[in-house]
């Protein structure tokens, strides 16, 4: 019986170079597993683990893990495994296995009774996963640096993320700061643009520019309106065991480095999952699938399979 497994790469990363991470365990795993590797829809910046090593397009399943974005990721891999389903598991690396934890965590919460879209789970260098509802998870928008305009999502909701669980000043970019990083970037191209120009001899005589009309550099192509009052709200909820009670269900596998600096929230992931349900394998390299350690790998990768058979 062939056993389809999907596959879900990491931030900044893609399908074929999260294929070449996996090869050496997949190699020892059974020869009738299937590993089929989706392709994220956004765009962004490489990972450092992969800049200057992989070539891009760089992917993301979401660029910050609003409730508005972290849906979307939902509905683009579910209406995938709607098409080219079933899959009998996922595999997720960082940003891809945080997706697939919050996946199976809303499964749990909205239809219990019935079969998970998955039957078994392996999660490595993963994240703490985000919810895309108010109703669950600490309320994070203060930590991301969001205007807050609603004082509080529900009673009682926990509004501090646990210090140990901020590692990376870039996890906690959020919608105002990549709105900020995209105009430098916008500002910097022109800048370029008219030096370019400035150096290169242009007989402009004929050219004739409106009264009144602004110069490129002076207008944005996010509008006028870039005042945060402007814009919507934006809500950030990372689930929690300590606020959250829902448990993922299903056999799983957590891998993660010791020296990876989401190491506790790999370790927080797992009290995430029903005692008994889990297993554990923690290597001593960092943010990576470690080579060196494919046979252990493969083998968490077999245990957690054969346990979602019985």
């Amino acid at each position: 019986m062939t056993v389809r497994i999907l596959c879900l790469h990491g931030m900044g990363s893609n399908a074929a170079i999260f294929a070449q991470q996996t090869a050496p365990f997949r190699s020892l795993l059974a020869s009738d597993h299937e590993m089929v590797f989706l392709e994220a829809p956004n765009t962004c910046e490489p990972s450092p683990e992969v800049l200057g090593f992989y070539p891009g397009p760089y992917l993301c399943w979401y660029d910050t893990p609003t409730t508005a974005k972290v849906a979307a990721a939902h509905k683009f891999v579910l209406d995938y495994v709607e098409r080219r389903g079933p899959f009998d598991g996922v595999i997720g690396f960082s940003q891809g296995a945080a997706l697939a934890a919050s996946i199976l965590l809303h499964h749990q919460l909205k239809s219990p009774s019935t079969p998970p879209p998955f039957s078994f789970s392996v999660f490595l260098g993963s994240p703490i996963p985000f919810s895309h509802s108010l109703r669950y998870g600490i309320d994070t928008r203060k930590a991301f640096g969001a205007r807050i305009v609603t004082p509080t999502v529900r009673p009682n909701c926990p509004n501090e993320v646990p210090k140990y669980l901020i590692t990376d000043p870039a996890y906690l970019r959020g919608e105002e700061e990549l709105r900020r990083l995209a105009r430098e970037k916008l500002m910097k191209s022109r800048l370029e643009a008219a030096e370019y120009t400035h150096n290169t001899v242009v007989d402009d005589s004929d050219v004739e520019t409106p009264q009144g009309s602004a110069s490129p550099s002076s207008v944005s192509e996010f509008g006028d309106n870039n005042d945060a009052e402007d814009l919507p709200e934006t809500f950030y909820q990372m689930f929690h065991h300590t606020c959250d009670e829902v448990r993922i269900s299903i056999p799983s596998a957590h891998v993660y480095g010791r020296k990876d600096k989401w190491n506790l929230h790999s370790k927080d992931l797992v009290k995430l999952c029903e005692r008994g349900s889990a297993e554990t394998f923690e290597h001593g390299g960092g943010h990576e699938v470690p080579r060196g350690c494919a046979e252990e790998i493969a083998d968490i990768v077999e245990t957690v399979i054969a346990s979602s058979l019985m």
